[in-house]
């Protein structure tokens, strides 16, 4: 589920996805000291988001690392949230790769592209409770029937699309930029797991 879902945003909004995707953690941002190459918390035109940035910076967008930790505005609390399985789909870690840093064995593991089951048996994710745990990707987004280059996106709007990497990339793009009803278009995901 896409917590910046808005029916304002239309055919521009996703509302939710299949989950074989590789998406940054609430505390995913392990890859901090990242090159250009490679995911870490970013903004949308590619940019690094850095720490603390708040409604008064140009490129707030509803998104704000507080140290490690990624956190996002939310009109439920009227406050900013760093929620349990809360993780982050970045258009602006499009292109961009994991580079294996605290174990993950992410290497080479594109963002914001449909994993299939060819993928390393031993790659991890920085998911789970609180976004703090290494998970297996095998076991926690791999979706039988699914291979890669394959997946589902849900619209505002109603539609479903049956998408490949290049209209997942799109769909997350235009997402960044949709109108919306909340003050900002989160690209904020619920990312549920099995915490092994």
């Amino acid at each position: 589920m896409h917590l910046g879902g808005s029916t304002a945003g239309g055919s521009n909004s996703i509302i939710g996805s299949t989950k074989n995707i590789l998406t940054l953690g609430c505390r995913g941002d392990y890859n901090n000291n990242a090159n250009g190459s490679q995911i870490r918390a970013r903004n949308p035109d590619g940019s690094n988001l850095d720490n603390n940035k708040g409604e008064n910076d140009v490129k707030f967008r509803g998104i704000i690392r507080n140290g490690k930790n990624i956190e996002y505005e939310s009109p439920m609390t009227e406050g900013r949230r760093f929620g349990k399985y809360v993780a982050y789909m970045m258009t602006g870690n499009t292109g961009r790769a994991g580079n294996g840093r605290n174990n993950s064995r992410d290497n080479g593991i594109l963002a914001n592209a449909w994993l299939g089951p060819d993928i390393k048996a031993d790659a991890r994710g920085k998911w789970g409770e609180n976004g703090d745990r290494q998970m297996n990707m095998n076991r926690n987004i791999i979706l039988q029937g699914l291979s890669a280059n394959q997946g589902q996106v849900a619209k505002a709007d109603g539609a479903v699309l049956l998408a490949n990497d290049k209209q997942l990339q799109d769909a997350i793009k235009s997402h960044a930029t949709a109108d919306t009803t909340s003050a900002y278009a989160r690209e904020a995901v619920l990312h549920p797991v099995r915490n092994k």
